[in-house]
């Protein structure tokens, strides 16, 4: 019940981690799995039995065979990560999803400890009820959020995207959520007795639909409609009396027409409020396939496709689809996207499964799906909790039918196990093989039957089981901390605190977590910076943290290889020319990759310029160039933006090039492009103002000096640069006029004091 309640809810609240929602969600998981099984196994060896522990593994196991189609799907898993070209992703998944085949092990042990301890209509009905209960604060949350009164604050929050996405963290997966509980809250309503619990339930769905409303997302509202279709039809086909189901409809078409009204008038109501414009426009959306995320979902089934032909049996193992659509990037993908991203997931349930574990794990997969619906018709002909039976038909319908627009996530995987665990224990109608009396008789026999070795050695095994999971559940908790670690150093790195930044990460290696996510990305960040260290101390360190990550970077992931080529062209000088070498070959390696990508040229070029080759820099800038799509009005604002700021990028480093080489025009030129492609960056007047300066024009400087000074009046460099171009014409009036202006800005600023002390 803790893992049904608190794992839609848990997200980095109070102690703050850069993954906020899936770490935390898996983590939190795995640990309460782990006591569950702890617990199952404490009772279990504290009443040993073995003829009757015999009889109930046997039944289990081959009685209805209910372990054999979820076994092999894991074994279909496990064989595709022994075999996948990186086996460490495979086993412990990416970084971003966490969804290895280690969380799927999670996922069946946790199913496995379910069908042994559902026992009774009455435990199922709690789950159910947990479950519900559980929704309401997320969708309270998602309403909160909507409503602009959101207590945390986000990168992007709901109230500026118009989409709510509550403690899963992305609106689709909290669609994809709310498809698996609202339900629920119907069986829970209609299955209550007294009017206050009844609007209590119904109240709670109300809140789930508006949720689901919100969240904006197409797939979502797609789920809903053709699942409750798609469940009513099943049902009209199996049931022994079609006509049962339109009985209830007739009996309760009264309440049924209220309630339905009540929440479209609630809904409307909601959306005037809203932005309707923007439902309009989602709903329009659905049936365009040539913009938005419907192109950009084209664009991934093609290169699943494609990708599916060259590794059909056993794909690529579980969590590598990024590494598969990397080859695959196009630049007409960042039309639709964003330059130099690429998806870690087809955006298509049967898709993802032939990527992560071929046509083999296809097969076992569709049976896993035919193994429970057929349990679920069942239960339906045969009367066994027939209305929940059907409300988890259509639950289960409506998210997969969800995930053939997206992707299943931590919560919603748990959600479908629980679902899975539930009709197997309504059909195999389980009951408590015995009862208290007889648990307490046994105890009492068995305290007289055993000996005080056999006590001893029962208590060695719950202590050595227990050691073994506490040991478990310490490694899940160090996941957290270095993460929480992994956040204090982008801090750090923002903040320029780069010794502190250097401690936390020796604090996350410490953490000993197989994890390379935080290696390559400080790799990353500390490349890109170190060039500018102004002390020795901080160079000669991170040099030193910069080898030794480059060192553990021994993956051969398109992740790895572009860590490692910026690592080592950060690291390239003259003294160390082998570096350069290295970096080329790593560099050589993700051009092979994903030859359309923009970054895999633009970094080289960096490179290239650093170490003096500047036809061989220019060269790369200008390949880099045309892989970035054309700005057009059909791109969205965010899409456009990121194309623009990868040729503002590449058109500033142009120009430093050519400004290097003393061609101060076509450097101006550059620059200026720069400028168009980023409006905000002022400084791009400052560069142009120098290649006037460096030419000798004055008069052209200081215009360009004094247009920064317009856009920004607030910064005293401007006005400063200005005086000192003055005086160096000779204009002595002017010079002390800006000074005046630059000193009124920094009044403690020593360097322009004494400039208009010598002026005087």
């Amino acid at each position: 019940m803790a893992i049904v309640f608190f794992m839609p809810l848990c997200f980095a609240v109070f102690f703050k981690t850069n993954d906020a929602f899936e770490l935390n969600k898996m983590v939190l998981f795995k640990i309460l799995t782990l006591s569950m099984l702890f617990f199952v196994l404490f009772k279990l060896i504290l009443n040993f039995n073995i003829k009757e522990a015999a009889a109930r593994l046997k039944n289990l196991i081959f009685g209805k065979r209910y372990l054999i189609i979820p076994f092999f799907f894991l074994l279909s898993l496990a064989t595709a990560a022994i075999f996948s070209k990186n086996i460490s992703l495979s086993y412990y998944g990416l970084y971003e999803r966490h969804q290895g085949l280690e969380s799927h092990i999670y996922y069946l042990l946790f199913f496995v400890l379910l069908l042994a301890v559902l026992k009774n209509k009455h435990q199922i009905d709690r789950i159910v009820i947990t479950a519900v209960l559980s929704s309401f604060f997320v969708s309270l949350y998602g309403i909160i959020q909507i409503a602009g009164f959101d207590f945390m604050e986000w990168m992007e929050p709901a109230i500026l995207t118009g989409r709510v996405s509550s403690t899963l963290g992305q609106p689709n997966f909290l669609a994809s959520y709310l498809l698996l509980v609202i339900p629920m809250a119907g069986y829970l309503f209609f299955a209550s007795k007294k009017f206050l619990i009844k609007f209590f339930w119904l109240i709670i769905a109300l809140f789930q639909l508006l949720c689901l409303l919100f969240t904006y997302s197409r797939a979502g509202w797609v789920g809903l409609v053709f699942g409750l279709a798609a469940a009513i039809l099943i049902y009209f086909l199996i049931a022994k009396k079609a006509v049962d189901f339109s009985q209830f409809l007739f009996k309760n078409h009264k309440k049924i027409i209220i309630y339905f009204s009540l929440f479209v008038i609630f809904g409307i109501g909601a959306l005037l409020i809203n932005n309707n414009s923007f439902f309009a426009v989602r709903v329009t959306s659905m049936i365009d396939p040539a913009s938005g995320s419907n192109a950009a979902r084209i664009n991934f089934w093609k290169a699943s496709a494609d990708a599916i032909k060259k590794a059909p049996m056993l794909g690529y193992g579980p969590d590598s689809q990024g590494e598969v659509f990397v080859r695959y990037y196009k630049k007409d993908w960042a039309i639709n996207g964003k330059v130099n991203v690429y998806p870690n997931r087809a955006h298509n349930l049967f898709l993802d499964v032939i990527l992560t574990s071929g046509f083999v794990g296809l097969i076992f997969y569709l049976a896993l799906l035919y193994l429970f619906f057929k349990l679920i018709i069942d239960n339906i002909k045969n009367s066994k909790s027939k209305f929940l039976s059907w409300l988890i038909l259509f639950a289960v319908i409506g998210y997969l039918i969800s995930l053939m627009f997206g992707f299943a996530v931590t919560a919603t995987n748990v959600y479908f196990w629980l679902y899975f665990a539930i009709i197997i224990a309504i059909n195999s109608e389980q009951e408590a093989i015995v009862s208290e009396k007889k648990d307490e008789e046994r105890l009492r026999d068995q305290k007289n039957k055993y000996c005080l070795l056999i006590k001893l050695l029962k208590f060695v095994l719950i202590i050595t089981i227990g050691a073994g999971i506490f040991f478990q559940i310490s490694k899940e908790f160090k996941k957290l901390i270095a993460d929480h670690y992994f956040m204090e150093l982008r801090l750090s790195y923002i903040n320029q605190e780069y010794f502190k930044a250097f401690t936390l990460y020796d604090y996350i290696k410490k953490t000993k977590i197989k994890q390379d996510y935080y290696d390559r990305n400080f790799g990353i960040m500390l490349a890109d910076q170190i060039s500018g260290f102004n002390a020795l101390a901080l160079t000669i360190t991170g040099e030193r943290v910069l080898e030794n990550i480059v060192e553990n970077l021994s993956g051969n992931s398109y992740a790895d290889i572009f860590a490692r080529a910026k690592i080592y062209a950060a690291l390239a000088s003259e003294e160390k020319q082998s570096y350069y070498d290295l970096a080329k070959d790593n560099f050589s390696q993700v051009i092979g990759l994903s030859p359309q990508m923009p970054k895999n040229y633009r970094e080289p070029a960096k490179m290239y310029f650093k170490k003096g080759d500047y036809e061989i820099a220019i060269s790369n800038y200008k390949k880099a160039l045309t892989m970035v799509p054309e700005i057009s009005e059909s791109m969205s604002k965010m899409h456009k933006w990121f194309a623009e700021h990868e040729k503002y990028l590449i058109y500033k480093d142009l120009g430093e090039i050519y400004s290097k080489q003393g061609l101060y025009e076509e450097a101006k030129y550059y620059y200026w492009l720069a400028y168009e492609n980023n409006m905000p960056d002022i400084t791009m007047f400052r560069k142009i103002a120098d290649t006037y300066y460096l030419r000798g024009d004055l008069s052209q400087a200081i215009w360009y000096n004094k247009r920064g000074y317009m856009l920004n009046p607030q910064d005293y460099a401007w006005p400063f640069a200005i005086a000192l171009l003055y005086q160096e014409q000779g204009d002595k009036d002017n010079a002390l006029i800006y000074a005046e202006k630059a000193l009124e800005l920094a009044p403690e600023d020593e360097q322009a004091k004494e400039f208009i002390k010598n002026l005087k």
